[in-house]
């Protein structure tokens, strides 16, 4: 049953870039080219492959953004004018969701450099603190709902919030069966 599942969800994210307007996808560099040796920006030195990072990570953020938009927009049977609008929306909810996983990184990597210091028990909950409050101030959600409401109705709205979390755990897990997250 998971294997079907998978295969759908696959067989739909597949299908989903052509409809979304997905970017073309990027040509790996040429053998010729300087990048593609081992003193490129590809290779293993500090510092060497963040740039491919960085775009593979955009690609896979994009695909995810375009399968959460067409499985959006086939759940709420929307037209091609408002499909884009929600493109438009799910877009700003992944900047400020990614924006929010970067604050609470940040946030970890100062308490961890905290615990690491064997600092005081008081300097350490301060931090604490300050970590369990950007966790709580995930307002993607509302932001998400807020943009929306100025083209769906609030029946699309609440069904797009009951919707929402199935579709994007559904997205995360066929991009990391495919190994790409």
């Amino acid at each position: 049953m998971k294997k079907l599942i998978v295969a759908a969800t696959l067989a739909a994210t597949l299908a989903v870039p052509a409809f979304a307007g997905a970017p073309t996808p990027i040509a790996p560099p040429s053998p010729t080219t300087p990048s593609a040796g081992p003193s490129g920006p590809n290779a293993l030195s500090p510092g060497g492959g963040r740039a491919r990072h960085a775009e593979m990570e955009a690609r896979v953020r994009a695909k995810i953004g375009a399968f959460i938009t067409g499985e959006l927009a086939s759940r709420l049977s929307l037209d091609a004018a408002r499909s884009a609008k929600l493109s438009d929306a799910v877009q700003a909810f992944q900047a400020r969701k990614q924006s929010q996983h970067k604050a609470l990184r940040e946030e970890l990597e100062k308490l961890q450099q905290l615990v690491d210091a064997n600092a005081p028990d008081a300097q350490l909950k301060q931090q604490l603190d300050v970590v369990v409050n950007v966790k709580a101030n995930a307002d993607e959600i509302n932001a998400f709902l807020n943009d929306t409401s100025k083209f769906l109705s609030v029946s699309e709205q609440a069904r797009l919030a009951i919707a929402l979390p199935d579709i994007m755990l559904a997205g995360n897990r066929a991009f990391a069966a495919m190994g790409m997250s």
